[in-house]
Formats: C-alpha cells, sequence, structure tokens
C-alpha cells in the first residue's frame, strides 16, 4: 500500500471475516490457551470501543491512522518495533567494551563509568575553581568530565566529535618539537652567528651546574670569556638568563628520557622520599626501560607531593606521567625501599597503581635495603657492635673536629711511615660499605692511634677512653671477625647497587653469599686465632681476656636466617624470579663446545610460560598477536640458532650482545624479544632513588629559597646530562630557542646617548618628520606663548579697571552713606533704586562670568598645544621603533651565510616595509 491515501471513495470490506482472519493469525503465533483468549478479547473490545466504522477501524489497526494529503506516521500501537526495542533495552545490561579505547588513549572507564581524561585535566576537574569556571565556557554539558553512564559506543563517538573534547585535545596535545618546527629551523639559519655565541653560554652555564657551584658564578664567569676575547656578546649575561638556559638543558635531556620511553614497550618506576635543608618532602623519580637488549635508568623528576600519604603518593606519580607525556599503560613494574606507604598490601601505593593502573604491575622491595636490615637485625643486640660504633664514632669526632689532634695524628703516621688515614664517618648513611671503610681505616691506622693516643692519655681524658676501648682484646677480635663477614656482604652490596642488574642475577648473589656464610663456621680466620695466641696486635699487646669467640655461630646463623627472612619471596615474586633466571646467558654453561645445562630442550620453557601468564594483557597490549604457543616455538628456534651461532661462547654474552649483533631480532622472534623486554624492566634495587646527597649539594642552608622546578632542572643538569667534555649544547639552544614567545634579540644592545647615527641612515624619513612639526607649530602658535601670556595679563588689567569703575558708578563703595539716607527717609521710597542697581551689579557678574569662561578657553588652547607637543613626542618613539625594525632587516640582509637569492627577498621585504612606514607616518 502507498504512503498517502487517494481522495475517492473508501472500498467496502467484509469486517467480520477480516477481523476473524487477524484474530487466527494473531493466534497462531501463540500455543498457551490463555494468550489466545487474551488476543481474542482484545481485538473484540478495541472493535466494540471504536466511534469509527468497521472498515476505518481495520484499516487504522493495521496501516495506522491516515490523512489525506499527509504521509502516513509510523504505527504507535502496542507490540511496535519501537516499544519492544524499549522493553528490550530496559532489560539489557550493557558492558564496557575494552576495544573502544583503542585508539583512544584519553577513554578512562571507572566505577562503571566512561571518563575522558583530556577533558577532566583541560577542564580542571581537580580544581573545582577551575571546573566551574570553564565549564561555563562549555555550550553543552560534557558527561565525560563528571563520568558518563551511557554505555554505548556512539556515546564515545560522539564525545570524540564534539567541540568541547576537540578543544581539550587541542589545548594539550604536544606541539612539534621546537628543534623541528620550520620557525625555528629559518630562524637558526639566520641566526647561525648567534648560535655560536649561545653555544659558549650554555657551556658556561653547564659547568656551572656540574660543579654545584651557584648560578650568580655566570656573571663573573661571562666577564672572563670577553677577557679572553670569546665572542659572546652584550645579552643574555645576566643570573636570570642563567635560570632559562640551565631549564633550556633540561627540557633536553628530559625530552630525550620521553623520546626513548616512547620506543618500548614497558618501563618500570623507582620511588624513593627524603627531607631537604628547608623541612620540605622531596620524592625522587627514576624510570627504568630495557632498548635493544640494555637496561637503563634515568632520571625524571623531583617534587613534594601535598603528603606521604600512599593516595597522595599516587597522585603524585599519574601527575608526573601526564604533564611529561609517558603512557601509563606500558608501567609493569615498580621498586622502592620497602615503606609501609609503597608496599602495603591493603592501600600501598603498589595496590592503588594495580587497581588504577596495571593489575599487572610487579612491586619489588629494593634487595640492598633487605641486606641491610638484614645484618642490622643480627647486629643490633650485640654490646660488642655497640662498642665498636662508639669508638668509630670518637675517633672521628676526636680528629676531625680538632685541628691539634688531627695534626699531631698526621705527624704520627709519617714518623712511623704507615699507610694510615683519617677516621672517616660511619654515621647517617646505612651502607655496609661505609662501616667496613671505618673498619678498614681503624686497622690500618691502629699503631698511630695506640701512639697518639697515649701520648695525650695523660692531660686528655677523652683521649684516655678512646685508648682504653681500642686496646680491649675482646673489641680487637670482633672487629677482626666483622671485617671477614662484611667483606662479602659488602662486595654483594656494591653489586646490587648497579643497573643493568636483573632480579634473578640479584637472588644469585644472594644465596651466594649465604652459602659462603656457611663456611665460615668450620673457618679458622688467621688474624683472629694469632690475636688469641700471642695477645698482641700489629706489636702492640693487648688487654683483657682471652676472647672465647662464642658470638661467631650465633652471628652466622643469624645472618643467614635474616637473609632468607628479608629475602622471603610470594609465589607470584618466586615464579617472576625464576622467570628473570632466563635472562642471565651465564645459565646456558658449555663444555667441549656442546651446552650442557640440564634439559637444555625444555631450557625456557618454564619461564616463558609463567611470564606469559603473569603479564597477558601487557604483552598483549604490545603484541596484538601474541599467545603462548607461538612464542614457545619462537624460544626452541631461538635456542637452536643461539647455539648454533655461538656455541661454547654463549656462557659469555649478554641479551644486549646477542640484539646488538643481529638487527632483525624483534622481527624474527617479536613474542620472545617482548617478554626479555618485560623481565628486564623489573627493577632489583632502588638505589639510583639514593640521590639525595646530590640535592642536599644544590640546595643548601644558603638556597632555601630553591623553587620545586629550579631544583628539578639543576637535578636534571647534574645527573643525566654528559660530562663537561663531552657535553654538546646544541640541542639545548635549539629548545631555548623554541621556548621564547618572542623573537630572541641575541645582538641587541641598549642605545646610549642621542640617536644622530640611527638618524642619518633614515635621513629623508626623519626630514619629513620635522618640516611637519615645524608647520604644526606655526598653525598651532607654539612658538608665540610668551605673546600671547602678555596679553591675557593685559586683558586681566583691564578687567580688574573696569570692575573697579563699575563699583563707583553702582556706589558699593558707599554702602554706609546710602543705608543713611535710606533710614532717614525710612527706606521706603527708594526699593526701586535698589533693585536697578541689583539689576546692574548681576548685569557686571555674568559680564565678569563671561570674561572667565574665556579666560578658561585661553587655558584649554594652551592644553591643547601641550598635547600636540606630547603628540609630537610620542611620534618620536614611534619613528625610533621603526628604525630599530629596518635596523634588524638590516642585520638579516648583513648576514653572509644565507644564500643571495633569499638575501634579495629580504632586501626587498625591508625596502616595502620602508615604503610603509612612511606612509603611514604621512
Amino acid at each position: 500500500m502507498s504512503g498517502k491515501l487517494t481522495t475517492g471513495p473508501v472500498k467496502k470490506y467484509n469486517f467480520p471475516d477480516m477481523l476473524s482472519g487477524k484474530i487466527s493469525a494473531l493466534q497462531q503465533r501463540f500455543t498457551d490457551h490463555d494468550d489466545k483468549a487474551k488476543v481474542s478479547s482484545s481485538w473484540l473490545t478495541l472493535f466494540k470501543r471504536t466511534p469509527i466504522g468497521p472498515s476505518q477501524y481495520v484499516y487504522a489497526q493495521i496501516c495506522g491512522p491516515a490523512v489525506p494529503g499527509k504521509a502516513i506516521p509510523k504505527s504507535t500501537a502496542v507490540g511496535s518495533h519501537a516499544d519492544r526495542q524499549k522493553r528490550y533495552e530496559e532489560k539489557r545490561e550493557r558492558k564496557l567494551n575494552e576495544k573502544w579505547k583503542v585508539g583512544r588513549d584519553w577513554l578512562v572507564f571507572e566505577d562503571g563509568l566512561m571518563s575522558c581524561s583530556l577533558c577532566k585535566e583541560y577542564y580542571g576537574f581537580n580544581s573545582r575553581d577551575n571546573l566551574n569556571q570553564r565549564l561555563k565556557n562549555l555550550r553543552g554539558q560534557n558527561k565525560f568530565i563528571t563520568g558518563c553512564s551511557n554505555r554505548k559506543v556512539s556515546a564515545v563517538v560522539d564525545h570524540e566529535n564534539s567541540n568541547s573534547h576537540k578543544a581539550s585535545v587541542k589545548a594539550l596535545s604536544p606541539g612539534p618539537v621546537p628543534a623541528e618546527s620550520v620557525a625555528v629551523k629559518t630562524l637558526q639559519q639566520l641566526k647561525k652567528a648567534d648560535t655560536e655565541k649561545m653555544l659558549i653560554l650554555f657551556k658556561s652555564i653547564h659547568a656551572i651546574v656540574k660543579n654545584n657551584r651557584p648560578l650568580s658564578d655566570f656573571e663573573w664567569l661571562c666577564e672572563l670569556d670577553v677577557a679572553k676575547g670569546y665572542p659572546i656578546g652584550e645579552t643574555y649575561r645576566n643570573q636570570k638568563a642563567a635560570v632559562k638556559f640551565t631549564e633550556a638543558i633540561a627540557r633536553a635531556e628530559r625530552e630525550k628520557t620521553v623520546s626513548l620511553l616512547h620506543k618500548v614497550n614497558f618501563f618500570s618506576f623507582l620511588m624513593d622520599g627524603s627531607t631537604d635543608i628547608s623541612g620540605d618532602e622531596q620524592e625522587t623519580i627514576f624510570v627504568r626501560y630495557c632498548l635493544e637488549g640494555n637496561v637503563t635508568e634515568r632520571f625524571l623528576w623531583i617534587g613534594s607531593p601535598a603528603s606521604t600519604s600512599s593516595v597522595d603518593l599516587k597522585n603524585f606519580v599519574l601527575e608526573t606521567f601526564d604533564k611529561n607525556r609517558i603512557d601509563k599503560g606500558k608501567l609493569v613494574a615498580m621498586g622502592s625501599d620497602g615503606a609501609s606507604n609503597m608496599v602495603g598490601v591493603r592501600a600501598g601505593l603498589s595496590t592503588l597503581l594495580r587497581k588504577d593502573i596495571n593489575e599487572e604491575l610487579v612491586n619489588v622491595h629494593c634487595f640492598a635495603h633487605r641486606l641491610e636490615l638484614a645484618f642490622r637485625d643480627v647486629v643490633k643486640k650485640n654490646k660488642l657492635y655497640d662498642k665498636l660504633m662508639t669508638l668509630l664514632i670518637g675517633l672521628h669526632y676526636f680528629y676531625t673536629k680538632q685541628y691539634k689532634n688531627k695534626h699531631g695524628l698526621l705527624h704520627t703516621i709519617e714518623t712511623l711511615n704507615i699507610n694510615g688515614i683519617l677516621p672517616p664517618k660511619v654515621t647517617g648513611t646505612r651502607w655496609l660499605g661505609h662501616l667496613s671503610r671505618g673498619i678498614i681505616a681503624l686497622l690500618r691506622t691502629f699503631r698511630a692511634y695506640e701512639a697518639h693516643l697515649c701520648t695525650l692519655s695523660h692531660t686528655n681524658p677523652k683521649a684516655e677512653g678512646l685508648v682504653k676501648m681500642m686496646l680491649d682484646k675482646h673489641l680487637v677480635c670482633f672487629v677482626l671477625f666483622l671485617k671477614e663477614i662484611l667483606d662479602p656482604l659488602v662486595r654483594v652490596s656494591q653489586k646490587l647497587q648497579r643497573p643493568e642488574l636483573n632480579v634473578g642475577m640479584t637472588v644469585e648473589w644472594v644465596e651466594a653469599a649465604v652459602d659462603l656464610l656457611e663456611s665460615y663456621k668450620s673457618r679458622i680466620l688467621e688474624p683472629v686465632n694469632e690475636v688469641i695466641q700471642s695477645g698482641q696486635y700489629q706489636g702492640i699487646v693487648l688487654k683483657g681476656n682471652t676472647p672465647t669467640m662464642s658470638y661467631k655461630d650465633s652471628i652466622i646463623d643469624g645472618m643467614r636466617d635474616a637473609l632468607l627472612k628479608r629475602f622471603f619471596l610470594s609465589d607470584t615474586q618466586k615464579a617472576i624470579t625464576a622467570s628473570c633466571r632466563f635472562l642471565n646467558l651465564r645459565n646456558w654453561q658449555s663444555t667441549e663446545g656442546e651446552l650442557q645445562f640440564p634439559n637444555f630442550s625444555y631450557y625456557g620453557v618454564e619461564e616463558v610460560t609463567a611470564t606469559a601468564q603473569h603479564f597477558k594483557q601487557s604483552l598483549e597490549r604490545a603484541v596484538p598477536s601474541f599467545n603462548l604457543e607461538d612464542a614457545l616455538g619462537e624460544l626452541e628456534l631461538l635456542k637452536a640458532i643461539l647455539k648454533k651461532r655461538h656455541g661454547d661462547q654463549l656462557h659469555s654474552l649478554t641479551w644486549k650482545d646477542v640484539i646488538s649483533r643481529d638487527k632483525d631480532f624483534k622481527l624474527d622472534f617479536p613474542m620472545i624479544s617482548v617478554v626479555i623486554e618485560a623481565l628486564a624492566c623489573i627493577p632489583p634495587t632502588s638505589v639510583s632513588c639514593e640521590t639525595f646527597s646530590q640535592m642536599k649539594l644544590i640546595k643548601t642552608a644558603r638556597r632555601t629559597r630553591l623553587g620545586s622546578l629550579t631544583l628539578n632542572n639543576l637535578l636534571m643538569v647534574k645527573l643525566q646530562s654528559p660530562g663537561i667534555a663531552e657535553f654538546d649544547p646544541k640541542p639545548a639552544v635549539d629548545q631555548w630557542l623554541g621556548m621564547a614567545i618572542q623573537r630572541r634579540r641575541t645582538t641587541y644592545k641598549r642605545k646610549k646617548g642621542n640617536i644622530d647615527n640611527i638618524q642619518e641612515r633614515v635621513q629623508d624619513g626623519t626630514q619629513g618628520y620635522e618640516e611637519r612639526d615645524q608647520g604644526h607649530e606655526e598653525e598651532t602658535g607654539q612658538g608665540h606663548e610668551e605673546e600671547r601670556d602678555q596679553d591675557h595679563e593685559d586683558r586681566d588689567q583691564g578687567h580688574e579697571e573696569r570692575d573697579q569703575g563699575h563699583e563707583e558708578a553702582t556706589g558699593q563703595g558707599h554702602e554706609e552713606e546710602r543705608d543713611q539716607r535710606h533710614e532717614e527717609a525710612t527706606g521706603q521710597g527708594h526699593e526701586e533704586e535698589r533693585d536697578e542697581g541689583q539689576d546692574g551689579t548681576q548685569g557686571h557678574e555674568e559680564e565678569r562670568g563671561q570674561e572667565q569662561d574665556g579666560t578658561q578657553g585661553h587655558e584649554e588652547e594652551r592644553g591643547q598645544r601641550e598635547d600636540g607637543t606630547q603628540g609630537q613626542e610620542t611620534d618620536q618613539e614611534e619613528m625610533d621603533s621603526d628604525i630599530e625594525d629596518v635596523n634588524i632587516i638590516n642585520d638579516i640582509y648583513d648576514n653572509k651565510d644565507i644564500e643571495d637569492d633569499f638575501c634579495d627577498d629580504f632586501q626587498s621585504i625591508a625596502d616595502n616595509f620602508m615604503g610603509i612606514m612612511m606612509y603611514s607616518r604621512e
């Protein structure tokens, strides 16, 4: 049937037959008897209640209400498609599809709502003031700021195409790299000579920061360069410029870090905190990544969070990643010192990051810190250890705080001809290496200490107490024993502090240290045995009873148990640790040219399987086609190729060597390469964050007002930039040129004296200005001010004489006589005369008012002439500005490094500009 009705007669239908047929057709859809009855009764009820005829009713029920000349609207009867779709949507439970995030890094799913991270940041979601202010500028309500509950992909598409979202993307998207923009490249070409000058200045500020010198040294260092004859120019030689140069160098290094993170599939971060000299909490963040098999840790940021709670630390970390444009989805692990706010199971930082960022994130408690804590657990209750620390601290302050004692000890060392050293500081640090250094200094300088302290003991009670402790036989034996115990532990601690180490190698070193400690129980320590038998050390008789060394086994057993306790790993950590051993090719031992690792054909299967199961989503994100079966197939082929290529030399190689020798390694083994990269990113320690000594060298007691951003830039230059000899300032200079809102004026010179030289260059233009100004003076009469002022004075004097005559004529000067005559005549007959006299007085007052208005008019005229003079001064300033612009263009034209064609273009532009300037002035 067509969509419109005709105007002809309505065709008659057999309504009972049609109604029964319709009911039968509907009843065929139902099998239940009650449903069939309901259908029949409902149609009969509608038929009885309809106000129209049978034929029209059937037509309306089948085709909907029709109006002649108009299209038939869609059916609204019960059971229509729209109603069925509505009921379906009410019962349907929509879910958020992770596929919607593909290509939409800004899309966030949280608590069943969809939000846009870009809009939340741009419209100030974290700041209520900014949010309310910016939401007023939105024409419509942006649901993706507070959370959208419409779980449809159409809602995501609509938001993606909205003007508010496009505005946030445009505002927050990183622009072109300043060094690569066309404007900067052109400016670099035009200012090549000036860039050479800036390179010298940047090298100077880099050397200052590298040596922890204040930025104020930059000024006198520039004066030194001028004295040496270096062409550094006359601009950008103050402390403010030094701050900007430091920021540019730091930006260049930070951009390098960010660009490297964009090239990798995974990364982890290390974090630790400390208090600076001003009492502010400073949290340091390093990032760790693996690129081409090379593991690197780089400084990223230092700042002060709102507090040290896990929530504020999480916000601080995420804000740092966002402001540096780092993809948080690549985060797979974090390392810390083991504080409760970092590793807490319920509300620690690692737990919060698993919930918000990546549920597969691995948290590592620094292995180097664990080793230190295990040692402290054993010796913290030992009395001999306390006595030893008292002796070492006392010797340090006794000789370093008093020059006389220090000079006496050095003279004693020289007299005895021994290789002695001054006592170092052993407090304020947790590392075993510092304690070992103090013990070595005590043993090497033992004879000099004894000789000098015994000499001073007669007059110095403190020296007497120190020498008494030092000559105790029990303490000397304990020191010798502790030195033997610390030697392997210090080597392990130093090994754990290397950034290229992985978790598997770390566990191997700790296990080796435990086995070595077990062997000390049955080993006879020769230095200790010699002291026990002879009662002397280095020829000096010791005091006290013969030590029994009963603490030997207890310390060794306690150290072993403490290491096992501190290095306890969960099931997940055990699996990951075992998998990391796969990274150590030294485990693939070889003899006689054949790899003899147990079950070599199956080696690596468990490790790759455990890694693929734990990092399933992360690996699939890096390689969408990743699956365990194909990865194991790549592993078998890789082992065969490595065996064929390297043979018995495989155990001496690293993955960096293997990947660097095979340029197509990632193409040939894409799944194994991402497994290796993910495992290499797991940090075994957080020692890189222990840079607080550098921070305290920069932010000293004299620099407590150092800002957070400046401290960040200084640390970036100090820790991450190359040395003075290897530093290349070119990227930093490019950054500095791109940072400027206006053009850098590297050749600007402050004008001194008059502008005679400049006016000679534009003599034709200035002559026109002088002629115009002279004509203006003649028209306005600016050259006859004295004559006009004399005329005004004469006119005022005439007014005064006229006023005096008026008073005499009106009798204002004879009031007493008039009053007397008025009293005599009772004043009744002279009212009219007085009224006339008052009218005359008012007339003279009006005349004087007009004269005053004339005087004001003359003053206004003089004010207009002064305004004209000021306008001429403004014209002179504008002329000077135009002259300076022309000089800039001439400087560009004088640059001989530019091609001739380019110079011709600029010369024509300069000529046109000069002509336009002169035309606008006229």
